[in-house]
């Protein structure tokens, strides 16, 4: 049997997501009957308190009665609210729930100890380097992690009698710890370390305290939290907690599988933290600290290069796409070229068939379109659709995996949930969040593609409204210049004649002057809607040339349908006498009239059929 899992994150942190999948990587690597599906909202801090419902529409893609298992790590902007109604869907239907770093009903929940790591980086502090006062700077004032590192803090000083002590407030991101350092600069008061919440902030601290000569460590300790890439990069190395967020997946996982084959497992699992010393508060190996940087800058240098290529090639070949067609042909050719084999583009249903009049698109839809893969199946029809499934799978059967980490990313504009990227395997390029902007750039020319051709068939529209009388629905006179005289030209060339039929409705003054304007405009629609069941739109070509007179252009006679098709048009009641006068005149190509001698001449013929009735 395998054990189908679910992993959905929506962090901002691209670093830890990299772990994650490290994380997963190696525990599939251990359990060949598991399969993990790795949704991943691509959080923002910039998104929080905005309302973000179509963002998280991601996460209500996949069903939860396909999944043995479902892990959820959230943060702060993924409000704990809706996280919840996913976990409560879960343990309803009686599936183990693995919730990472934060607490939900009836979950279990596996995590860093926050509390413990800042206890044992300040009593390290207190106990190894003889620190006699500190600083805290804290976290966010909302979040029960930073509240758990603070009170880890705390409670250390005091235990050690530590009282020469100041917290200042603070947030996760950098510019907390810039304030913080520039009221201790202002105050004049300078402890001999500085705990902070994480290693952003204690990046902010550091860079103010170099502006003013402090020496860290000599004059200062410093220590950050998260041990995230600025710690490592910082110069002095920022001494930092390594939450082990590559082993945090993996506990999740296994409790996952644990709790699928029948094992009892405890309701809060504490994923290790360990200290990883820097020289912002030890003296290390500098030779090695810099042999360390110079290869992880090979590395990034690797990778950036990589991201570049894909993104002028993407920048290149996309930009010209004038059709979803055009543009799905070239990401598949983008796939051969850069080895993604393993890679789908799915469009939402709901998307798809109402693409050039899209509204608000929020949720997903009942069918899935599958429009591109890596594998360059040529059996798509000519919308570059290969097959449409039921929402309920991902995939469809034919093209899924078992043992195997299948990413699933969303595409979006703004609040519309376009599809999703389906990837398998793993890549270096999430940990700089390469990954991110390429799919950016997607949907950035799915949405140029969708404005190209909406304001084509705007404009098309508004042609259509320029050359077209409002009223009978037939060309005017500026229809007759753009399209009138190719047809009359045309029929010149091709069959050598050409028939002009000019109509007149009898006594229009009488109409409009005893029965009213409406009744005028009555008869004109009357017989407007007689001279289109006898044309031909592509043939022939048919105008309202003046107030009450019309002018048909066609290879066949009128005139005579014209006739028989009156006979039941005029037996309708109406208040008015309705009647119309008609004259048609074949031109041959040798005549060389232009297109206004042969109009002027079928009037001519009109007019005396009109003189005719008027001496009876």
């Amino acid at each position: 049997m395998t054990y189908k899992i679910a992993f959905l994150t929506y962090d901002w942190n691209n670093e830890v997501i990299f772990h994650f999948i490290n994380g997963t990587k190696r525990f599939l690597e251990l359990h060949k009957d598991v399969t993990v599906d790795f949704v991943d909202g691509f959080g923002s801090y910039e998104e929080y308190d905005v309302d973000n419902s179509g963002a998280f529409q991601i996460f209500n893609l996949p069903y939860i009665e396909e999944y043995d298992a479902v892990i959820i790590h959230g943060n702060r902007v993924w409000k704990k609210e809706q996280r919840q109604l996913i976990s409560q869907r879960v343990v309803s239907q009686n599936k183990p729930c693995i919730s990472i770093n934060y607490d939900l009903p009836g979950c279990t929940m596996v995590g860093s100890d926050n509390y413990d790591a800042l206890y044992k980086i300040t009593n390290y502090l207190i106990e190894d380097k003889k620190c006699p006062s500190f600083a805290f700077v804290k976290g966010l004032a909302t979040s029960k992690e930073a509240i758990e590192r603070m009170n880890g803090f705390l409670d250390c000083c005091k235990e050690h009698n530590i009282s020469d002590v100041k917290v200042y407030d603070g947030g996760w991101e950098e510019e907390y710890g810039h304030r913080a350092a520039l009221k201790m600069i202002k105050e004049n008061e300078f402890k001999r370390a500085i705990v902070c919440a994480n290693d952003d902030i204690a990046f902010g601290v550091l860079r103010e305290l170099q502006k003013i000569d402090k020496k860290v460590p000599e004059d200062i300790y410093l220590t950050g939290f998260d041990n995230l890439k600025v710690s490592f990069y910082s110069e002095p190395r920022i001494t930092s907690v390594d939450r082990n967020y590559e082993g945090m997946a993996f506990m999740a996982l296994d409790c996952a599988y644990n709790r699928c084959i029948g094992h009892k497992i405890n309701k809060k699992i504490y994923c290790p933290s360990v200290i990883v010393h820097g020289t912002s508060t030890d003296n290390m190996n500098r030779e090695m600290e810099v042999k360390d940087l110079k290869e992880q800058g090979l590395w990034t240098d690797r990778y950036l290069r990589y991201y570049y290529h894909v993104y002028d090639y993407l920048t290149h070949h996309l930009s010209g796409c004038e059709t979803l067609y055009e543009m799905m042909d070239e990401l598949e050719r983008m796939c051969d070229n850069f080895n993604l084999n393993d890679i789908y583009l799915v469009f939402n249903g709901m998307f798809f068939e109402n693409f050039e009049e899209l509204g608000k698109v929020r949720h997903y839809g009942d069918n899935m379109y599958l429009m591109a893969m890596g594998r360059r199946d040529k059996n798509c029809d000519n919308r570059h659709v290969y097959e449409v499934y039921s929402r309920r799978f991902l995939l469809p059967d034919k093209y899924v995996k078992e043992n195997t980490l299948t990413r699933i990313y969303p595409l979006r504009i703004e609040d519309n949930a376009i599809g999703y990227i389906l990837m398998r395997g793993y890549g270096h390029y999430n940990q700089y969040n390469l990954l991110v902007a390429a799919l950016r750039q997607i949907e950035n020319t799915i949405e140029n593609i969708r404005q190209k051709l909406t304001a084509r068939r705007l404009n098309d529209e508004l042609s259509n409204l320029y050359v077209t009388d409002q009223l009978s629905g037939l060309y005017n006179r500026f229809g007759l210049e753009k399209y009138g005289r190719a047809c009359y030209e045309n029929l010149l060339d091709r069959v050598g004649y050409c028939h002009i039929c000019f109509i007149d409705i009898d006594d229009m003054k009488t109409i409009n002057d005893f029965y009213g304007h409406e009744s005028g405009d009555d008869a004109i629609v009357t017989v407007a809607n007689m001279i289109e069941r006898i044309t031909s739109k592509s043939d022939d070509f048919a105008m309202r040339y003046g107030g009450d007179e019309f002018v048909i252009i066609s290879e066949n006679n009128i005139k005579d349908r014209l006739m028989t098709l009156w006979k039941e048009v005029s037996k309708k009641s109406r208040d008015y006498v309705l009647d119309v006068s008609i004259g048609e005149m074949v031109v041959y190509k040798e005549d060389k009239y232009n297109l206004q001698r042969a109009i002027d001449c079928a009037d001519d013929l009109m007019y005396s059929v009109k003189k005719k009735k008027k001496m009876k």
